[in-house]
């Protein structure tokens, strides 16, 4: 989930304005009945990563944002903090690199116009104690730059949205597998030898593409090939989007059952990571 807060956009009634009508939407997901609507083949319910966004670096608001340090995250703390714990969700980050303009709802694909994210890494390690195994770019924009920095830095990076290609970014050449690999840090679309692992993780539901049927198909069939896949998709927390979650989970519990030997299982975005490469029971750390 790109956890971003309230997004005031006057052209797009769909968007949820305020923290008062995301906190209902959002209360929906952590509703028992919701998480249990769909059992995985171990009895297990739905999870979720929640990947907080820092509405910092900016100049101008014109959505009307949560702006400020640790602002959404906290929300999501003292509404649901213990939920989050108890269904085994996890706290993953997401970055919107600032551009030169200073404007809140533009992207930037150019690395030398903030430094922002030394701040945001800062601050949520020495005012929240917090330092993200799971990193997301925003609008999957990444560049070698910003790829060999989060090589550094995080073991896991859910930012492959291979094959879509729009303005901002081009993933058209990048690996539209459902599975983890070890990137060229600067050719990251590439199998190379960097430290992180980069997951793919597609559009639930978006003007430039829908999961679909066919995606939860290639999972199993490349599970079956190969052992395992994961899965991953995402939307924004500033949408209504229970039923698209519950369509998803009723495509996954009907298309298992074509692969009786196949096990399948809900799963944060790190131990997803960790148990499809058989990682359980290393040490996950960063080496400088």
């Amino acid at each position: 989930m790109d956890t971003e807060g309230p997004c005031n956009d006057p052209g797009n009634n769909e968007l949820l304005k305020d923290w008062n009508t995301v906190d209902i939407a959002m209360d929906k997901l952590f509703n028992r009945d919701f998480r249990s609507h769909m059992v995985d083949s171990f009895g297990g319910h739905f999870k979720i990563g929640w990947f907080f966004l820092n509405w910092t670096g900016f100049i101008t608001n014109p959505r009307g944002r949560s702006f400020g340090y640790h602002k959404v995250r906290d929300h999501y703390i003292n509404r649901w903090g213990d939920l989050i714990k108890n269904y085994g969700d996890e706290h993953c980050w997401h970055y919107h690199h600032p551009p030169a303009s200073g404007v809140g709802n533009e992207w930037s694909s150019e690395w030398s116009s903030s430094e922002e994210y030394k701040n945001i890494i800062s601050r949520q390690i020495i005012e929240r104690k917090w330092f993200p195994t799971c990193f997301r770019a925003g609008g999957t924009i990444m560049g070698s730059e910003l790829s060999n920095w989060v090589d550094k830095w995080f073991p896991f990076d859910y930012s492959n949205r291979a094959p879509l290609k729009f303005n901002e970014m081009d993933w058209s050449d990048g690996l539209s597998e459902w599975r983890p690999y070890r990137p060229n840090p600067t050719r990251f679309k590439y199998e190379g030898n960097g430290k992180r692992y980069i997951a793919r993780c597609m559009d639930l539901k978006t003007g430039l593409y829908e999961t679909s049927q066919k995606d939860i198909i290639q999972a199993f069939e490349e599970a079956s090939m190969n052992g395992t896949s994961i899965v991953s998709v995402f939307d924004h927390d500033y949408r209504d989007i229970k039923n698209r979650i519950i369509t998803l989970m009723e495509n996954i519990s009907s298309i298992s059952k074509q692969y009786p030997n196949v096990d399948w299982e809900y799963s944060a975005p790190s131990n997803a990571i960790i148990k499809s490469l058989n990682m359980k029971g290393e040490n996950i750390y960063i080496e400088t």
